[in-house]
């Protein structure tokens, strides 16, 4: 993935974490005492100053009721075929 599809997934999966925030009536302060982490922190993560680590990430899908998973891009699933139509499609060689 290049480095900048590596920023556009990264952006992509915040807003998300944004939209589901929002959809649950929490703010930052309730989401990051839920979680443990500090409000400034998720701020920054919000504001795209700042990408997460995935114990971060996993308690942020965690409070936000969301699955965190990894799917091999050959995988025949929905969701794989969703990410390979936004990223396409990997190629080895």
């Amino acid at each position: 993935m290049s480095t900048e599809k590596h920023k556009e997934a990264v952006r992509m999966i915040v807003r998300h974490l944004i939209d589901r925030r929002h959809a649950m009536k929490l703010s930052q302060v309730a989401l990051a005492g839920k979680v443990g982490i500090n409000k400034s922190t998720l701020e920054r993560i919000e504001m795209g100053k700042f990408s997460p680590n995935l114990e971060t990430l996993l308690k942020l899908c965690e409070g936000l009721d969301l699955y965190f998973f990894v799917s091999p891009k050959e995988a025949n699933n929905n969701f794989t075929e969703i990410m390979k139509a936004r990223w396409g499609a990997h190629n080895p060689n």
